[in-house]
Order: C-alpha cells, then sequence, then structure tokens
C-alpha cells in the first residue's frame, strides 16, 4: 500500500519466469504477464512488505481469474510460503514506500539535469560567443589606455639617460640605444602591476644577452671585445679561484678532516694554475683595449 502505482521494468514481459508461468498454466506468455501485474497491483494495495499474506491458495487464484495461479508463481519463485502464510521475495525492492521512493527521486533528478543541459546548450550561443570577445576586447582596450595614460606620469627614461647610464657602465652607446629603441617602441617600460621597470638592470641585462651572441664580422675581422666584457670575465675567473680554496678535492685530507693549512694537491695547484694564466692575458688584452 505504497503510493497508487508499481514498478515495472521494461524487461518482465520477456522474463524466463513469465514464459515458464504461461507453460505451467497453458495459456498465452502476453496473458500469463497480464495476470501477473494484476496480481502485483493487488499485493502492492493489501501489504506493505510483502510477507505475512494471509490469504489461501484459492484466494490467490480468484485476483487473477486463473486457477492454479498461485502454485505456478511459487514454482518459479515468485511466491513462498504456503496457504494462507505466502510472502513476496524481493517485494520491498521494488514496490515498498522507500523503493518508490527512490524511483521517483531518480526520476526527478533525471529531468533536472536534462532541463540543466538543454539551459547550458542554450546559452553558448554564437550571438553570446560574439558579446563576451567584445567584452573581453574592450577590457583590454581600457588596461591598454590606463598603461598609456600611467606612462605619461611616470618619469620614463630618455634615450641621453640611458647613454650617460651606458657609459658609466662601460657599455657601448649603441648597445644602450639598441635597448632604449626596443622598450621605447613596444610601450614595455611598465610592469604589469603599473609601475616603473628597473631600466637599469634590463640595460645591464641586454649587454649580457649581446655578449652571449657570435661576433659578427666586419670586414674580415672581428669585433674587439669590450672592456667592461673583459673586466667582467677577470672577474669570474678571480671567483673561481676563491672558490677552489674550498674544494675538498683540491686537497688531501688525513682521516678525513681537513685543515686550512693544508696545502692543495696537483689536482687543485694544476687546477688554480690555469685559472691564474688566463686571467692574465685577460689582464693583459685589457690594457690594450684602453
Amino acid at each position: 500500500m505504497a503510493g497508487d502505482w508499481i514498478k515495472l521494468q521494461h524487461a518482465t514481459p520477456d522474463k524466463p519466469e513469465i514464459g515458464k508461468i504461461a507453460e505451467i498454466l497453458g495459456i498465452d506468455p502476453d496473458a500469463a504477464f497480464g495476470k501477473f501485474l494484476r496480481w502485483m497491483i493487488w499485493a502492492d494495495q493489501n501489504t506493505d512488505d510483502g510477507n505475512a499474506i494471509c490469504v489461501t491458495t484459492v484466494t490467490l487464484d480468484r485476483v487473477t481469474y486463473q486457477p492454479g495461479f498461485a502454485d505456478a508463481m511459487a514454482e518459479v519463485g515468485w511466491l513462498t510460503g504456503e496457504s494462507g502464510n505466502y510472502s513476496i521475495p524481493n517485494f520491498l525492492r521494488h514496490n515498498g514506500k522507500s523503493a518508490k521512493k527512490r524511483a521517483e527521486t531518480a526520476i526527478r533528478v533525471k529531468k533536472h539535469r536534462e532541463k540543466r543541459d538543454d539551459c547550458n546548450a542554450e546559452s553558448v550561443t554564437p550571438e553570446t560567443q560574439t558579446k563576451r570577445e567584445k567584452r573581453n576586447q574592450r577590457r583590454e582596450e581600457k588596461s591598454i589606455k590606463e598603461r598609456e595614460s600611467a606612462h605619461g606620469e611616470i618619469d620614463v627614461p630618455t634615450l641621453d639617460e640611458m647613454t650617460q647610464e651606458a657609459e658609466m657602465r662601460g657599455i657601448p652607446a649603441d648597445t644602450a640605444k639598441a635597448c632604449w629603441e626596443h622598450y621605447e617602441g613596444k610601450n614595455l617600460w611598465l610592469n604589469r602591476h603599473g609601475r616603473l621597470i628597473n631600466w637599469r638592470q634590463c640595460l645591464i641585462t641586454w649587454q649580457r644577452n649581446e655578449e652571449q651572441k657570435p661576433a659578427p664580422k666586419v670586414h674580415g675581422t672581428i669585433r674587439p671585445e669590450s672592456p667592461w666584457s673583459i673586466q667582467q670575465r677577470i672577474n669570474a675567473i678571480t671567483s673561481d679561484i676563491e672558490s677552489a680554496r674550498n674544494n675538498d678535492a683540491f686537497f688531501d685530507a688525513v682521516d678525513g678532516i681537513r685543515l686550512d693549512s693544508d696545502p692543495m694537491n696537483e689536482k687543485g695547484r694544476n687546477y688554480v694554475a690555469k685559472l691564474k694564466s688566463q686571467r692574465a692575458k685577460l689582464r693583459d688584452q685589457l690594457k690594450g683595449a684602453h
């Protein structure tokens, strides 16, 4: 007695049990299914859980207007017990209150999902896509205008200022000009927060990148290295020499303990001598560059 409807699977009319009931009773399978349906409706109306059905076999046969129907149901396992105390196996799985509630909830959720999917599909149209693109374009244009406005208020470096900075650091004027024209031409003086970038550091980085490029040939000769670049290489070698004094591989430790006063081994001495030779050549080169 759980509502005015029963749960029925699509495959029920073709189940082997229906065919067996029809064979036992000598009737058409469709007729057997109809009588089974009539029997389930009666059971749903007269029991809550499908257990302890206090009716006789004659009464159950009268419900379906088919003598022997109760015995046929028992033979296929769809009815258990005896006359006066019958039970329907798995009744609560499909036709109890909780089963019907689960079925109704599943149907309601399915309809909600289908409606939601339809709404989402309708919302993403070419017209909507165009509106989004226009909105993003307006935001981008607004951002550009704000950056241009901020550019006018922030004291960005002039070409003369960058050239003077380059001269102080020993950087060629051509390098400073190339760096300034790059940042000025592409309006890169401000970072993403609208603040002026550290253009002095950008100038140093630009020069470092220029040094790493292959030196172009000018009329069959290689462009001479700048004094600033030579000094940077000298400083790097001096740093490597100092670091060698802390390299355990260049010392023979006694019992795993190395003292600062221990002399370098042959490997360390050769390494330091090679660095000093390179540094001496660079110093001579630096003298000739001035």
